[in-house]
């Protein structure tokens, strides 16, 4: 596990000449002081122009970023997903002439690079029929994305959207990926104070961001009792609306196919279980963990732990079946299985590979797979 890491005193004291720790204060002045955590998280990720995800010189991941993902490891990790997929086109729709498959949180598009390539010179039946879509916000990554397909040859075999809004109802047969998108997704933080639970909202006092509380309001503390957060002296937890919100969305676009999540999680009871007090809020840059959510503005990516049983319960109310909830291991060890069957040979490089994907000190456990079909 890295060591926390400790913010320089420029990032720490939030120089004013940042044009987003301009506008957060403006915000807070105009809403009293104080604005909710949630919405502070979104400023800092996603604000249109110095938000994390959204500078044109972001790069989050691999060595040169902040924190690796499976699709870091290597290319072996499209064809895993993609030998999913292609059973799910195969099994479930009957190998239809269209199979659309939406990605949201694409980062530099290299899984998208990595499946199509893979489904090119293996399953050039299933390449054919992919109609592959990126739903992308922002105009310097889209750039950044095409460009990593244009040097594989494969931009025009994708296209793009800003948002869910751009996709009508009932319009995907095939499925929506995501991969570590929902982790960081704005939350609110609850914190459990003298028998009342209290929500942090975000102020500006001292030249730098800090944390104020108030009395939860009621209908927080109604998802609190129905979520069953332990309401123990100094509890600290987030919760995840937003989560079930794009469950919802995406259910409602799905007309036959899968929704496949992968990102770090619990389902509800381990999530919020006693011994997890303080939540699961973590920054993260340059590969270093930090514990202060308010440093770093829109230099450091913020995530918390996701709570998967939210997702089957939204997801089960709009009509998807849960199919399959397990670890990395499992389920990739499934995909190599079916690439047996295919006499798949492995060459040294992808043997590394599969042992950091599968390894349960390494990825094998850190992340977890909801599938849901319609």
């Amino acid at each position: 596990m890295p060591e926390p890491y400790t913010a320089p005193v420029e990032d720490a004291t939030c120089s004013l000449k940042n044009e987003l720790i301009v506008e957060i204060r403006n915000e807070i002045s105009r809403c009293g002081d104080k604005i909710f955590f949630e919405r502070f998280m979104e400023l800092a990720l996603y604000h249109p122009r110095q938000g994390y995800y959204a500078a044109a010189s972001a790069l989050p991941t691999g060595r040169a970023g902040d924190f690796f993902t499976n699709v870091s490891v290597g290319a072996l990790y499209g064809e895993m997903i993609g030998r999913r997929l292609w059973k799910t086109w195969i099994e479930d729709l009957a190998r239809t002439e269209k199979f659309t498959l939406i990605e949201q949180g694409a980062m530099d598009a290299q899984f998208a690079v990595d499946l199509l390539s893979w489904a090119r010179v293996v399953k050039p039946d299933f390449f054919a029929a992919i109609d592959y879509g990126i739903l992308e916000p922002f105009a310097p990554n889209r750039e950044r994305q095409r460009t990593q397909l244009a040097e594989a040859g494969l931009e025009t075999k994708v296209r793009w959207a800003s948002d869910w809004s751009e996709l009508p109802e009932k319009s995907i047969i095939g499925a929506v990926f995501s991969n570590e998108l929902i982790d960081s997704f704005p939350v609110r933080q609850v914190v459990h104070r003298a028998g009342q639970w209290r929500e942090r909202f975000v102020t500006w006092a001292e030249e730098r961001f800090a944390f104020v509380e108030e009395a939860a309001s009621s209908e927080l503390t109604a998802e609190i009792a129905r979520l069953e957060i332990p309401p123990l002296e100094g509890y600290l937890a987030e919760i995840n609306l937003r989560a079930a919100e794009w469950m919802r969305i995406v259910a409602a676009r799905l007309e036959r196919g899968i929704v496949l999540t992968v990102d770090y999680g619990f389902p509800r009871e381990l999530l919020y279980a006693p011994e997890r007090a303080q939540g699961t809020l973590q920054g993260y840059r340059a590969h270093q963990r930090s514990d202060d959510p308010l440093s770093a503005v829109g230099q450091q990516d913020l995530t918390t732990h996701i709570d998967f049983t939210m997702l089957i319960e939204t997801g089960e109310a709009c009509g998807l079946q849960t199919v399959q909830f397990v670890d990395q291991h499992h389920f990739l060890m499934e995909r190599v299985a079916e690439a047996e069957a295919e006499r798949r040979q492995y060459t040294p490089k992808e043997i590394r590979q599969l042992q950091t994907l599968l390894h349960p000190e390494m990825l094998g456990t850190r992340f977890r797979y909801l599938m849901q079909k319609c």
